[in-house]
């Protein structure tokens, strides 16, 4: 009986911790997972499962930073000449730092840096290249950002989308706008205004191609 009520009370604290984000724990797979000091191991690269272009991008720069620094997000964990290396780092157990990866992916490093060869900086400041562009667009009226998703289409390789809501000085609601870049020059050849809650704002201002 002592037993089961601690088992009982134990699952309720992993579930109550979980709920605040506070850490990321390995889902059961019947793949032995790998730690991060043995990514780089051959054994390890050689099996790594290859992905595109377009889905290493867009699970980098969707990474979402957590409480617990470095698991529940996508990350790059290792480079060679051939390929960039990434996972998405978890804990090994509940009351432990050690974190581990299900499954190690890779991408061709020469078809990453032929379609986006500033992909160094738009995966460290996501954000930050985004806003650069609002920048342009808008000619650096002042403004701030809430929000922002970035997207490849796998069926249009040379465009990169990106949507972001835009608090402008002196308006009281957000503007969000979908933006189009051609790659890989990261030209800006598309910016449309978007709805939120359904609804579009007569006094959004427009963005100038550049």
């Amino acid at each position: 009986m002592k037993q089961t009520l601690l088992k009982i009370l134990g699952v309720g604290a992993l579930i109550l911790w979980s709920s605040t984000g506070c850490y990321s724990l390995a889902p059961e797979s019947s793949d032995p997972a790998i730690p991060l000091g043995e990514i780089q191991a051959d054994r390890h690269l050689l099996h790594a499962v290859q992905t595109s272009v377009p889905t290493f991008l867009t699970r980098v720069l969707n990474a979402r930073p957590r409480k617990v620094i470095g698991v529940g997000e996508w990350q790059v964990l290792h480079q060679d000449e051939a390929f960039v290396y990434y996972g998405y780092p978890v804990l090994q157990h509940l009351f432990s730092d050690a974190r581990e990866v299900r499954v190690l992916y890779k991408v061709s490093r020469y078809q990453l840096e032929r379609l986006f060869p500033n992909f160094e900086n738009w995966r460290s400041q996501p954000k930050a290249q985004a806003a650069k562009v609002m920048a342009r667009a808008f000619a650096l009226q002042p403004m701030s950002f809430d929000y922002f998703w970035f997207r490849f289409d796998p069926e249009s390789p040379d465009r990169f989308y990106f949507e972001t809501n835009v608090h402008f000085d002196g308006l009281t609601l957000p503007c969000r706008y979908g933006v189009e870049l051609a790659l890989p020059g990261l030209k800006t050849v598309g910016i449309e205004q978007l709805p939120i809650r359904q609804l579009k704002s007569d006094v959004c201002p427009t963005g100038v191609l550049n």
